[in-house]
């Protein structure tokens, strides 16, 4: 037997790809109600009030989304963003604080190329143009990376969107020269923990045999959507 016919809010309608479940325009009745309760708990909160007391909508909506409407895991999510976000405050963030990495960017490691066919910002990732050994400071690569996706997400919200698309061509990429299980563990939960739904699509190109192994050791620490 079919399931039940969810109601959508006034003013929204379902989502007509799987993609847009959770995103304005697209909210159950359910889906408001909790979001209106969301942003009601972060106002009693001091520590939230601060900071995202009046966030946009579609801001919030991807803390929700991250945690299937779940207020209580949203809220637990927010809080440890916020404390995560004080931590790093004091240090120094410009492409110069990178040195090591900042070679590997302008090899071409990740430049964005323009937008999708929907008009998202469009990346394009060369992990062949990446040497994690020649970095002995991983950090390096943590503030490098929260650098580039800050500022990604600045100008992927002036284009009107929350998320943006990448492409990872893989060509010429080495599992022994271009790849750390450490580093990309770290990342990946960094993506996932204080920007979560920013990633929209991901694809990968010019796939070789080996990044199966570094595939299936990075695999279980990434959550289903991020």
């Amino acid at each position: 037997m079919p399931g039940p016919v969810e109601e959508y809010a006034p003013g929204n309608s379902p989502p007509a790809i799987v993609e847009d479940w959770g995103f304005l325009g697209h909210l159950t009745v359910v889906q408001a109600e909790r979001l209106k309760e969301f942003r009601e708990v972060l106002q009693s909160n001091s520590m939230t009030r601060d900071n995202l007391g009046k966030a946009s909508d579609k801001h919030l909506l991807r803390f929700m989304r991250a945690r299937e409407f779940n207020i209580k895991k949203a809220m637990k999510m927010v809080i440890e963003d916020v404390e995560w976000r004080r931590e790093i405050a004091g240090r120094k963030m410009s492409l110069s604080s990178f040195p090591k990495v900042a070679e590997f960017v302008q090899n071409g490691l990740v430049r964005l190329i323009g937008k999708d066919k929907d008009g998202r910002a469009l990346l394009v990732v060369r992990p062949a143009a990446l040497f994690p050994r020649k970095v002995p400071d991983m950090m390096e690569f943590v503030n490098f990376f929260i650098f580039y996706v800050e500022s990604l997400v600045k100008y992927v919200d002036s284009l009107g969107f929350t998320e943006f698309t990448a492409i990872g061509d893989m060509k010429g990429w080495s599992l022994s020269e271009n790849f750390s299980l450490p580093v990309s563990q770290l990342l990946a939960q960094i993506l996932q923990d204080h920007f979560p739904e920013c990633l929209r699509y991901a694809f990968i190109i010019n796939n070789p045999f080996a990044f199966s192994a570094a595939w299936s050791l990075i695999s279980p620490f990434l959550e289903v959507s991020c």
